[in-house]
């Protein structure tokens, strides 16, 4: 399976996570919100990068993918508070990701 997606993420998704925890950005500017997403405990994670990035981010693949897993393990263990104050709770959106796709499947039903 890979571990490393480019992806574009709805603007409705991003204000609904926001909404659960403030350090997801809603700062899109009506421009397609574009990112690389990992996998990470079964969850996929985006980060979002510049356009001309792309080529970088296909040549250090493996660094990415391990340096978004050490920030999610620090991260989730709560011990840097500086991660603490700077990164998205990642439990708890992984929570309300759920809730988000039950809501989703709802309004398609």
């Amino acid at each position: 399976m890979k571990e490393l997606y480019i992806y574009e993420v709805s603007p409705s998704y991003l204000r609904f996570l926001h909404k659960v925890d403030h350090r997801v950005s809603v700062k899109f500017n009506n421009r397609p919100f574009v990112g690389v997403i990992t996998m990470i405990n079964g969850m996929e994670y985006l980060h979002t990068f510049e356009s001309n990035e792309i080529r970088f981010i296909r040549k250090h693949k493996n660094d990415i993918i391990s340096k978004a897993r050490k920030v999610y393990e620090d991260r989730i263990k709560q011990e840097d508070s500086f991660l603490n104050r700077i990164c998205c709770d990642f439990k708890l959106l992984e929570k309300y990701h759920q809730k988000y796709l039950v809501q989703i499947q709802k309004n398609l039903d």
